[in-house]
């Protein structure tokens, strides 16, 4: 009987909730909002950069399905291989690439109103694919470490190719405009073609650190329509 009476009163609690979330999503003439696009950067462990642009379709207040579209790359250089008259260029050091996301938006329901505008938690799932190709330009260098202007182009076509990754974070919610702010944990190994690279039949393997999961926060600007 207690567990009933407690399951009675958080449907109570959800019709209310779920009757000032509803007015709350609607537009001027009433209509709820099932559009939303989104800006979104990040910034992670691997000194990675992401932009990302987004689509998601709200099936109601709690649940949007959509994706983005992409790219990746480190703001920084990456490990510089080098071996016996030879050294990578320093131009081909940062690892780079386009996505596509397929994702999915969890929503608390609202659990502040300061003003006019709303405060929830979220969650959102998502699956990063792209295409796993890599190329780098190797210098030729003299005994005195000095390139000899004499290049050569090493690529490969393999590696990881689907990275599993998830946003969790507050959005802020004012009329149309949402601004989240979160953390973010990804599978991606932005070293993985790269690990793939040969150059004179010698693995460039271990020149690049371990893999290991990637976190890291982010900032979105989004519009409701």
């Amino acid at each position: 009987m207690k567990y009933m009476r407690f399951a009675l009163l958080l449907a109570v609690m959800l019709c209310c909730t779920d009757s000032h979330q509803a007015r709350a999503q609607r537009n001027d003439d009433g209509e709820f909002m099932h559009h939303n696009v989104e800006l979104t950067g990040m910034v992670t462990t691997r000194d990675l950069l992401y932009i990302d642009f987004a689509y998601h379709y709200k099936v109601n207040a709690y649940v949007g399905v959509g994706g983005s579209l992409g790219v990746f790359t480190q703001y920084v250089n990456g490990p510089k291989p080098a071996g016996d008259g030879w050294r990578m260029d320093s131009g081909s050091c940062k690892e780079t690439n386009v996505y596509l996301r397929p994702s999915v938006q969890f929503f608390t329901p609202m659990l502040l109103n300061t003003g006019g505008i709303e405060w929830r938690l979220y969650v959102e799932p998502g699956v990063m694919l792209f295409v796993p190709y890599r190329k780098a330009w190797v210098n030729y260098v003299d005994a005195h470490g000095h390139e000899t202007g004499n290049c050569e182009k090493i690529s490969v076509s393999a590696g990881q190719w689907v990275a599993p990754d998830c946003k969790a974070g507050v959005m802020i919610r004012a009329d149309r405009f949402n601004i989240a702010l979160g953390v973010c944990a990804s599978s991606l190994d932005a070293y993985s073609s790269s690990r793939h690279l040969r150059f004179k039949s010698e693995s460039l393997e271990r020149f690049y650190p371990d893999r290991k999961i990637d976190w890291g926060f982010y900032a979105s600007l989004a519009y409701n329509f």
